[in-house]
């Protein structure tokens, strides 16, 4: 079964490229394309100007930890690659003690900090940039900033299990994102694709060393997909293809010599001072009372002007992984235009149709998590015109019916609030925003109340015999520091304890160790610094499921803690007082059917229907939804793209879901799910479908 990466809306975000082989139809203009291990010249460092073959003296290396900055470079002829895939490792006699620190255009993988210690200047296209973080090697000039072009996901980690190797390893996927790109420079080698440090331990043995490109096959069937390779779609099938293997990707990896050549000076190693930046005036940033608070800004123009509205974001320091969301304005505007970039996420690629009114993106760090977005640049900026013949008046920009923000891979979605957001036609234009907060109405999950230090609430439900009943147990902790929770659970018989769940979403998806024979669970939530944290008023501290006995009498039955509930601010012996609120399943009638299962908590009813596994644990899909939550979201995209670069596993449904080019069957029969070939065809696929583009399965 063939599946190919589409140059519609590509979405590389994984570390490998899983596509299918295809014949190695390549750019006449290109006849071969190149990737090239090399020091990175622009760094401040010895090595800098070194290129493909470093030597370290016996001094150097005896003196301490030697750092060699490193990039890769790509050599191609034209402007024509649709997508690239690069992984390498290091090889040598003590290799397994030398590690890798990855950066790339996005500025951060595993440091916060930029690259540069002060700003340097660049020329891009002609023009003067300044920039802390390098220059890639395609992109644009945007004022005095530099835009880079497409999409890439890095992953920079000790050994890779595919790959069968030991030591660090770098993966990283880049996409043009289906659009036409320029070099940075006057060539595509004037700058890097992304830049990398390697540090050498002080007392590595002497010896050759070496960065190799890796080129094992990442396939599953076998067909020769080599795991460094470039993908254009400058054929009508998408089949250019550019491997070592086909004999048109020319590969030169990087020599390192420990302990021989000429002796050079010592000197410091690379690692960076903390830098000072100065920002830039930006637009008003937003305020709110929400978890994520969005700025439309108010604006005055003119029938057939066209309005730029850079829209601001304030999370208050909450992480966000993603954002999902559809447009809305009233008529007679047109929204003409959707930034290609995040500038508030590090310039993450926004992919945005004004036809659909719909947008999303997602932004993450190396290790796969969200980051807090700046206040003093746009989250994206949409362009609207004014027709000639619009009436004066006000006319309102937002939202439409969704917004979902996302802090990870989880279920939970923040409270939105949307500030301001009209332009009022009949004015000059203008360019500024004002900070009126219009009214916004939201849902949340009950929060409890009481007047513990902490209080748990229970929640009250309804269940009939035979059912199960999930139970999510909110807290507040009225702004007091938690450091851990250990307690015991008590409920009256004949109800059963029959799960806990594995995660406290309220603190950050902290661990929980629980076990439902000794009814028993705790869990530690720690800060990178070892303190507590305030927990998530809107998401349960864990997640209790009973089950009611078939000959369960009807009545009320109570679920809380038992003989304890200790709960601490820190390491020392403090305890809080604790509050239990609520907590009762009222048993009613006999169950009338076997795959419904209805709980009520207090006046609100959600029914959840179970799906029968089919014979031999074939399961049915739902296209796209990766994630098992009831919905097609990027969050789905970026958890497909984990699976692929073996960062996280999903479950049978899931990889059965997320199927959904060329899958098993079209017709949406239960299949195998042993039998799911998953690749970035389907990841694409499912994000065409986010931004309402396709709908699934897609069958080529």
């Amino acid at each position: 079964m063939r599946k190919f990466i589409s140059a519609v809306t590509s979405a590389a975000m994984a570390a490998t490229m899983v596509s299918s082989l295809a014949p190695a139809v390549v750019n006449a203009a290109d006849a071969t394309k190149g990737f090239s291990i090399q020091t990175y010249s622009d760094a401040d460092s010895k090595y800098a100007k070194d290129g493909s073959n470093v030597n370290v003296s016996a001094a150097d290396i005896a003196a301490g930890d030697v750092v060699i900055p490193c990039a890769v470079y790509l050599d191609e002829a034209t402007a024509s690659s649709e997508a690239i895939s690069i992984q390498l490792s290091v090889n040598g006699p003590d290799a397994k003690g030398i590690k890798f620190n990855m950066y790339t255009d996005i500025g951060e993988i595993l440091e916060e900090e930029p690259y540069f210690s002060s700003a340097k200047t660049f020329t891009v296209g002609g023009s003067t940039v300044s920039s802390d973080n390098p220059v890639t090697f395609a992109g644009a000039a945007s004022g005095s900033s530099f835009i880079a072009s497409g999409m890439n996901v890095p992953a920079c980690k000790q050994g890779l299990k595919a790959a069968n190797i030991e030591n660090y390893y770098i993966g990283y996927s880049w996409t043009s994102n289906g659009k036409d790109y320029k070099w940075s420079g006057s060539k595509s080698t004037d700058f890097p694709v992304f830049v990398f440090d390697v540090t050498i331990p002080k007392g590595t043995a002497a010896g050759d060393y070496s960065i190799d490109f890796l080129t094992y096959d990442t396939s599953k069937d076998g067909n020769g997909n080599s795991a460094t390779m470039i993908e254009t779609t400058k054929t009508s099938d998408f089949s250019g293809r550019y491997t070592e293997g086909d004999g048109n990707l020319k590969l030169t990896n990087m020599s390192i010599k420990v302990g021989e050549g000429q002796s050079q000076p010592t000197t410091s190693s690379t690692t960076k001072p903390t830098p000072t930046t100065t920002s830039t005036t930006k637009p008003v940033t937003p305020v709110g009372d929400k978890d994520v608070d969005f700025d439309f800004g108010n604006w005055t123009a003119k029938p057939g002007d066209t309005v730029e509205v850079p829209v601001m974001i304030d999370s208050h320091g909450n992480i966000v992984i993603s954002v999902d969301c559809e447009l809305a304005f009233d008529s007679p505007l047109e929204l003409v235009g959707i930034s290609d970039v995040a500038p508030a996420f590090r310039n993450a690629a926004v992919t945005g149709d004004p036809t659909t009114k719909c947008l999303n993106f997602a932004s993450m760090t190396g290790a796969g998590k969200g980051r807090v977005p700046a206040t003093d640049s746009p989250a994206f900026t949409l362009t609207y015109k004014v027709p000639e013949n619009c009436p004066a008046g006000e006319y309102n920009i937002g939202f439409g019916s969704k917004c979902d923000v996302n802090e990870d891979n989880s279920e939970k979605l923040y409270s939105v609030g949307k500030l301001n957001g009209v332009i009022t036609v009949g004015g000059p234009t203008q360019t500024t925003s004002s900070t009126t907060k219009p009214t916004q109405t939201t849902t949340s999950t009950t929060k409890p109340v009481g007047d513990k230090d902490v209080d748990f609430d229970f929640g009250e439900w309804n269940a009939k015999p035979g059912d199960t009943v999930e139970v999510p147990v909110m807290i507040d902790s009225h702004g007091n520091i938690v450091i851990s929770v250990d307690c015991e659970l008590a409920f009256d018989s004949p109800l059963e304890l029959t799960a806990i769940s594995d995660v406290a979403p309220a603190f950050r998806n902290a661990a929980v160790t629980g076990d439902p024979t000794t009814k028993c669970l705790n869990f530690a939530s720690m800060t990178g610094a070892g303190k507590g944290r305030v927990p998530a008023t809107d998401s349960p501290a864990f997640t209790l499921t009973f089950k009611v006995p078939e000959n369960c009498p009807a009545g009320d039955y109570n679920i809380g803690f038992g003989t304890k509930c200790d709960v601490n601010e820190d390491n020392s012996e403090k305890l809080y007082t604790v509050g239990k609120l609520n907590g009762v399943i009222h048993v009613g009638g006999p169950t009338t059917s076997t795959t419904t299962v209805t709980t009520t908590k207090s006046t609100s009813t959600t029914t959840v229907t179970s799906t029968t596994t089919p014979p031999d644990n074939k399961k049915v899909p739902d296209w796209g939804d990766t994630n098992c939550d009831g919905s097609v979201k990027v969050n789905d995209v970026v958890i497909l793209n984990r699976f692929l670069n073996s960062t996280m596993d999903l479950t049978d449904q899931g990889k059965v879901n997320a199927d959904c080019y060329n899958p098993q069957d079209p017709k949406g029969g239960a299949v195998d799910p042993a039998k799911v070939d998953l690749t970035m065809a389907d990841s694409d696929a499912i994000l065409q479908r986010c931004v309402h583009l396709i709908e699934l399965p897609v069958v080529k």
